[in-house]
């Protein structure tokens, strides 16, 4: 058994690091989780949970908070009818999970993950009850998906010559981020984080009959990558 102080200067250092980790995510990343996060704990204190463990995060307590404040749920917009989508109940799980992990980091939570058979089940049963209801209305199946946006050659090309004819110097970088995310199927916070030094050619020789140029791209961030190691993309 470790001196009293040494186990404080243990989980101290492992705080920290948790701490720093959470500072280093995208801005994109907090902003999707900590609303949903703050609901979560303004629900735990309308409950009434016990001090202690009032935050920590369990699958039974994820449950009931999906069925009583989010499944059938109108959303929060003026005027409109329609319940959340399946869509928003996964971000609300992710989330949740989200602050599940921080706190078995910290030791804080030695239960199981919270997404267990129940949760898996309740948004199973989502999912096919909106796959009937678009099927009852005919809810037109490509929104959202290729068919909604650019998918010919044409379109590919056009788009590109847009932004080179208005010619300034934002527009030029939005042509070249339209064509990373294309070609290395990126999202765009991850081609708008890139810089000049990121990118670099490479000549790939016996690949075609003329000489052939790959642009490659080095990663060191995005939600997708290991932020331990470094990733490449070539387009």
């Amino acid at each position: 058994m470790e001196p009293p102080g040494l186990q404080v200067a243990f989980e101290k250092s492992a705080n920290a690091t948790l701490d720093r980790c959470r500072e280093a995510r995208s801005a994109n990343n907090i902003r999707a989780y900590a609303p949903k996060q703050r609901e979560f704990k303004a629900w735990c204190d309308k409950k009434g949970f016990h001090e202690t463990t009032r935050y920590q995060v369990t699958a039974s307590k994820m449950h009931l908070f999906l069925q009583e404040e989010l499944v059938d749920r109108k959303v929060r917009v003026k005027g409109c009818e329609c319940k959340v989508s399946v869509a928003t109940v996964e971000m609300y799980v992710n989330a949740i999970s989200d602050q599940y992990s921080d706190q078995q980091g910290r030791g804080a939570n030695l239960h199981p993950h919270p997404r267990n058979s129940h949760i898996k089940a309740l948004l199973s049963s989502l999912k096919r009850e909106k796959h009937e209801k678009n099927k009852r209305e005919y809810a037109d199946r490509g929104v959202g998906y290729l068919f909604n946006g650019y998918c010919t050659t044409n379109d590919l090309v056009a788009i590109p010559r847009y932004y080179m004819n208005l010619n300034t110097g934002s527009d030029l970088r939005k042509r070249l981020s339209h064509f990373l995310c294309h070609a290395c199927l990126l999202r765009g916070e991850s081609a708008r984080q890139m810089e000049l030094p990121d990118l670099f050619c490479v000549i790939l020789e016996h690949e075609d009959f003329t000489e052939c140029r790959a642009l490659v791209m080095i990663m060191e961030q995005g939600k997708q990558i290991n932020l331990a190691g470094v990733n490449s993309d070539l387009v």
